[in-house]
């Protein structure tokens, strides 16, 4: 199948390349990468799972690609091998660190009475993306996931689990829409193999994923996630548990890192949301979208009464029922959403 990104390169491009490279032209090289960069961006996002370390893999990514630029002999195009050196800066990122995960995958759930457990701050969590991330992108034809499927939360717990060249394999495939033959070249391995591991890392990630909808309806148009999200920010703004209760599934969850404490159920939800409500001031909620899924962005009154960034809440919903809220304690995060760090 002919891919507009594993076309050959022509004899011009080849030569603009070496040009550039043997002129020690950085802004030159710099033009050259600039179309692929946000893309390759939310390749390393779904590799690690973490905005921070998707940054860190890029730059590793472009320092490769600018000391190795005189090597490129455009048998394949600038992109395929701007993927190929994304692909292994991450896989060697990966294998120096822990995956990236959410509390649920490494703690027992708590009761609203347990008191919370300390923040854990290592880089362990996985972090939130903003629908920039991944609005850039266009997966091949050969794509089993959107792009906004595959930067969703519990598509990107599941990916973390697999082992680093599996997870590869499933995101160039499946996600990307690359060949066998493509992928084998990224990786440099047999297309034996990266068929054998696409067998297994589907397997896997399915079984991750088991009864969870990602493939959802998109959140920024359908009617049932817009009642439950309306539902969501009444009930933070006027401190309404009853209402928040309504919209949970039974089998709901609610985790909240950096602190590894989370809740499953309606009412053990319910009881910890009274109660939080109860030690917050005056609070005001902003609308925006995080991993392809309705968020809101969480503003409380500090003791100068001035509103400051709270936590960034990620939704998941089914069915017009609310399944998942992520809660990201990290007011940080806000700044990649385009959100200020306090209101008026």
């Amino acid at each position: 199948m002919d891919l507009s990104y594993a076309r050959p390169v022509s004899a011009d491009e080849v030569t603009h390349v070496k040009r550039a490279a043997q002129a020690g032209d950085a802004a030159g090289f710099r033009e050259l990468v600039a179309p692929y960069q946000a893309e390759l961006r939310a390749h390393c996002y779904r590799m690690t799972a973490s905005m921070t370390d998707a940054d860190d893999a890029l730059q590793e990514c472009l320092l490769r690609a600018w000391r190795g630029i005189e090597g490129f002999e455009g048998r394949a195009s600038l992109r395929t091998w701007l993927y190929k050196i994304a692909t292994h800066s991450c896989l060697d990122f990966v294998k120096e660190r822990r995956a990236r995960t959410v509390p649920s995958q490494v703690e027992a759930a708590s009761t609203p009475l347990a008191p919370l457990a300390a923040p854990r701050f290592e880089p362990i969590w996985l972090e939130p993306c903003p629908e920039t991330l991944w609005q850039v992108e266009a997966p091949g034809p050969d794509a089993q996931y959107t792009a906004r499927e595959s930067v969703g939360i519990a598509f990107l717990v599941a990916l973390q689990e697999l082992p680093p060249l599996q997870r590869a394999v499933l995101l160039a495939r499946d996600v990307l829409g690359f060949s066998a033959a493509d992928v084998a070249e990224l990786l440099d391995v047999t297309v034996a193999a990266v068929n054998s591991a696409l067998q297994r890392a589907r397997a896997t990630a399915e079984q991750r994923r088991a009864g969870v909808n990602q493939r959802g309806p998109d959140p920024t148009t359908d009617a049932d996630v817009q009642r439950t999200l309306a539902a969501y920010v009444r009930a933070w703004e006027s401190g309404d548990g009853a209402a928040l209760v309504r919209v949970l599934h039974e089998n709901a969850v609610m985790r909240m890192p950096p602190i590894p404490t989370w809740y499953q159920g309606r009412d053990d939800i319910g009881r910890f949301f009274e109660l939080m409500v109860r030690t917050l001031g005056e609070r005001r909620v902003l609308l925006t979208v995080a991993n392809g899924a309705p968020a809101v962005a969480l503003y409380v009154a500090a003791e100068d009464g001035v509103l400051r960034g709270h936590s960034l809440h990620v939704l998941e919903v089914e069915s017009g029922e609310l399944i998942a809220v992520d809660a990201f304690l990290d007011a940080t995060q806000l700044e990649r959403f385009g959100l200020p760090d306090a209101l008026p």
